[in-house]
């Protein structure tokens, strides 16, 4: 892929300005038409004009709607109270980006506050002539050739079909204009005119460009070796499905981008002051990051193959021939040396990371032919490489793959060893992907919409602020509550993408299925996990066993292991009652200190590789999960001290069975769907059935 210029200058756009809102005139109290109205990207110098064609001119008004909704006493715990800045603590979750290294331990923030909804509403959108893009009449055309007028804006709430809501948001989209610089038009497939830093193009050219794009990762995905996630390829008509989720997705996330800098400055922010708040066509789409932090985050935990492959087509797209004749560890080896040196948190993160693949000579020569170029590369949709990845990730949310890690290094989310975390504009994306206002985008997840109980109680956020590990540290709770109320207001007037407009079917359906489908993954990922630890125990501890002991638990840990993933029940019942017998024989043979470590070790395994093979079928749930507490209750029998307080690690055998259960129903949950005209939701129950007829199989275990 073409490198991505990281100057100030690339893919440049100008900021939405105040001036530029229509002004009142005082002898008839009526407003003109807004002028068309500005954007900026990051570092802005040229105009970018957002301007529909119909007219967009916002008249001044008084609190409408949400904006006049009571403050209520719930939303309290969730509030920041001082009105200059908002005051607590960030931590990561985890180490995933080089960044994280600086947030792990955590650390007390204090971030400006530009400005207080309950103070200004909306009134900076107002007075900077934000337009209202969907309030505008469309005529769409679905696959059948029926047509339909429709005005989105105007449509009354909870009556689009999803499928005419998508088309309807696409046409609205060709009708807007872009004006930006070069680099960053070119990252859509448009050309400036010889001599020409800024090109002006349509929205229609960026549909176009997703299109190639697609077409490109694609092609990518086919190459031998392949540079990019496959799309799924059972049936023409299901490869065919997909990929125009996955172009729906981009075109969603482009309005994502214009909805996003439309809340940065309704909450006060000026564009043409910190360029970085205006984020059009760039966030979630162009978002340059080094390479060398791809590296780290590969080099953490087990990848899909193509990734390697990726992150050589990266660097000889810069770089040519600098990766010739390198393995791909060395290759791993020669950005990871990019990291060291920064921090002595990071360095104890790169160095074991190096010493499995330590820098040899040939390493060095290569390092010394890079020079100081930094490599960076596109860690967000419009990367032909990670396009389809992107979108497969909000299938496996909540496993522990690394589909969405490249992306966590935009400085919305983890940030990278260039930048770190901005909060304003993670706060801002999390209240808009988590706020179960969005149908079906990044997250896969059904428009509910913010409220729960009544029209402006927030209920359905608050929960995701209680729940949501992305919302755990609470500053991020602070900010995101604050961001979600100036977007639920903004949402209900027209500013951004109006999802209140969906007729979502069957919407209880989707809340079982989901949380049965997250629910069983989750374990999943933690029983392989766990399977994983406890083999590493096992080791340790045999030195120190009986001969006895080492003997039968070498031996049950390798029937563990030889279980077949693929298997039925009806195969697996006597090898699991075989299994269970031969733990309860090794426990009685456990006597000493070391015997006791490996008896207990292989105990835990055995659970974890049994609760792992458990979600397939039906039929395996009801073998497998009983078995699994079997050989824990064997365990906690001869050692009570390790029960824990809920009386088993995983779920219960009950509580498995009934969510397996569920589950059975995707298949009619997808042709329901498509009947209601869901054709989004339709596409990921498929894409989740597969996930569970696979047995939630992941290669980053």
């Amino acid at each position: 892929m073409k490198p991505i210029n990281r100057s100030p200058a690339a893919g440049a756009t100008t900021p939405l300005k105040a001036a530029d809102a229509p002004a009142k005139s005082k002898a008839t109290n009526s407003t003109p038409a807004a002028p068309a109205n500005t954007y900026a990207t990051p570092g802005g110098t040229g105009p970018t004009t957002i301007a529909p064609k119909e007219p967009n001119g916002v008249v001044p008004q008084g609190k409408l709607g949400f904006e006049a909704a009571p403050h209520r006493a719930e939303w309290a715990p969730f509030e920041e109270t001082d009105p200059k800045a908002y005051h607590g603590g960030y931590q990561a979750g985890g180490i995933r980006s080089p960044r994280d290294v600086d947030y792990a331990k955590g650390v007390e923030l204090l971030v400006p506050r530009r400005a207080i909804f309950e103070v200004v509403g909306l009134k900076n959108l107002e007075r900077a002539g934000v337009p209202k893009a969907f309030d505008t009449e469309v005529t769409i055309t679905r696959p059948d050739g029926s047509t339909r007028k429709l005005n989105l804006a105007k449509a009354p709430d909870r009556s689009v079909p999803p499928e005419d809501f998508d088309l309807a948001m696409e046409e609205v989209l060709k009708l807007q204009t872009f004006t930006t610089d070069a680099a960053l038009a070119k990252e859509y497939g448009v050309d400036a005119p010889s001599g020409s830093s800024q090109v002006t193009f349509s929205g229609a050219q960026v549909v176009k460009g997703i299109d190639k794009l697609l077409d490109e990762a694609v092609r990518l995905s086919q190459k031998n070796p392949p540079e990019a996630e496959p799309p799924p390829d059972d049936t023409p008509a299901g490869r065919k499905e997909f990929l125009h989720m996955v172009r729906r997705f981009a075109v969603q996330t482009v309005w994502h981008t214009l909805g996003l800098t439309a809340m940065h400055v309704a909450k006060g922010y000026d564009p043409s002051k910190e360029p970085k708040m205006n984020e059009v066509l760039r966030h979630d789409l162009v978002e340059p990051v080094p390479l060398q932090d791809l590296a780290f985050e590969l080099a953490l935990r087990p990848h899909e193959p193509w990734m390697a492959n990726w992150v050589r087509a990266e660097i000889e797209g810069q770089k040519p021939g600098l990766t010739k004749g390198l393995t791909d560890a060395q290759v791993s080896s020669l950005l990871l040396t990019k990291l060291l040196g920064r921090s002595p948190e990071l360095d104890a993160q790169v160095k074991p990371l190096l010493e499995k693949s330590p820098v040899d000579a040939t390493v060095r020569a290569r390092l010394e032919q890079l020079g100081t170029q930094e490599l960076t590369f596109n860690a967000a949709a419009l990367n032909p490489h990670f396009l389809i990845a992107f979108f497969k990730w909000g299938d496996s949310r909540e496993d522990s793959n690394v589909f969405m890690d490249p992306h966590r290094l935009s400085p919305h989310h983890n940030g990278n060893s260039t930048d770190p975390v901005d909060l304003e504009l993670r706060a801002d994306n999390g209240a808009w992907h988590h706020g179960k206002q969005e149908h079906m985008g990044v997250r896969h997840e059904a428009y509910q919409g913010f409220d729960k109980a009544e029209p402006g109680d927030m209920g359905n956020f608050i929960d995701v602020l209680k729940t949501d590990p992305a919302f755990k540290s609470p500053i991020v709770q602070k900010m995101s509550f604050e961001a979600a109320k100036f977007l639920r207001a903004m949402q209900e007037q027209g500013y951004v993408v109006p999802f209140q407009k969906l007729k979502v079917p069957a919407v209880k359906n989707f809340v079982q299925l989901d949380t049965a489908y997250q629910t069983l993954q989750d374990a999943n990922r933690k029983a392989e996990d766990l399977f994983a630890k406890q083999s590493k125990a096992l080791a340790a501890a045999l030195p120190t066993a009986s001969p006895k002991v080492q003997e039968q638990a070498k031996a049950l840990l390798q029937s563990l292991e030889d279980l077949s993933p693929t298997a039925d029940a009806a195969t697996l019942a006597p090898q699991v009652a075989s299994l269970q017998q031969r733990y309860e024989t090794l426990l009685a043979a456990a006597t000493g200190d070391g015997d006791k470590a490996a008896a207990t070790a292989v105990g835990l395994a055995m659970s974890g590789r049994l609760n792992t093979l458990s979600g397939r079928t039906v039929e395996l749930t009801a073998l497998l999960v009983p078995a699994a507490e079997r050989a824990e209750d064997a365990l906690y029998a001869f050692d009570p001290t390790l029960k824990p307080k809920d009386g088993h690690l995983f779920l219960s055998k009950e509580s498995a069975a009934q969510l397996r259960e569920d589950l059975e129903g995707l298949a009619h949950a997808a042709a329901r769907a498509t009947k209601g005209g869901d054709r989004a939701t339709a596409q990921v129950y498929r894409d989740w059935e597969k996930v569970v007829r696979g047995g939630f199989a992941s290669t980053s275990h």
